[in-house]
């Protein structure tokens, strides 16, 4: 994750603990962003490939999530290399198309 260290970048109250302020601030948008990646932690741990091997792409996810907080953008839709699409919004999902076929 990027180094905010100092204040909140959602309402600029200070921290002076050392720790990203959006883990800890109380304001609306630092709880939704925790909440947002939350999701994605839940999301990706139970369908996704295993986190110590896409920490960067997690990380990407926490950008997306901080750019929401922030209202630069309202939702994000990615389609992974796999097929499955991380839908990240009011809601997070996972959508993995599995499809089956057998010659008769």
């Amino acid at each position: 994750m990027a180094n905010f260290e100092g204040s909140c970048p959602y309402c600029g109250q200070v921290n002076l603990s050392g720790e990203d302020p959006r883990l800890l601030c109380g304001c609306r948008d630092a709880v939704k962003f925790r909440r947002i990646v939350s999701a994605l932690r839940g999301v990706w741990s139970a369908d996704g490939p295993e986190e110590d091997e896409d920490t960067e792409l997690l990380s990407c996810f926490a950008l997306i999530a901080h750019n929401i907080c922030r209202k630069k953008i309202d939702s994000a839709a990615l389609k992974l290399a796999d097929g499955a699409v991380l839908k990240i919004g009011k809601k997070v999902s996972w959508v993995q198309k599995i499809e089956r076929e057998e010659k008769v």
